[in-house]
């Protein structure tokens, strides 16, 4: 499960558009199915089943988020509760 932009995405990832993302478009309101499925230790996801549009890893740490050609490091800043 992901959790970005006000909203939570929760989806399993089996490389079916049936147990993936299930989404609306924030600028169109469009639907988007989307299918996740962990690569060598990568989580991808691919609108429509199509083509890869989003990769997440964790890299040193960080998590590592690559989206349509924009890269960008996310760092936690506090640890988490035991």
């Amino acid at each position: 499960m992901t959790v970005g932009g006000g909203m939570t995405h929760d989806m399993r990832s089996d490389g079916t558009l049936e147990n993936g993302v299930d989404d609306i478009a924030a600028a169109t309101c469009a639907e988007i199915e989307v299918s996740a499925e962990f690569v060598d230790g990568v989580l991808e996801l691919r609108p429509f089943g199509g083509d890869v549009l989003v990769r997440r890893e964790i890299d040193g740490g960080d998590l590592l988020w690559v989206y349509a050609g924009f890269t960008t490091w996310l760092r936690r800043l506090e640890e988490l509760p035991e």
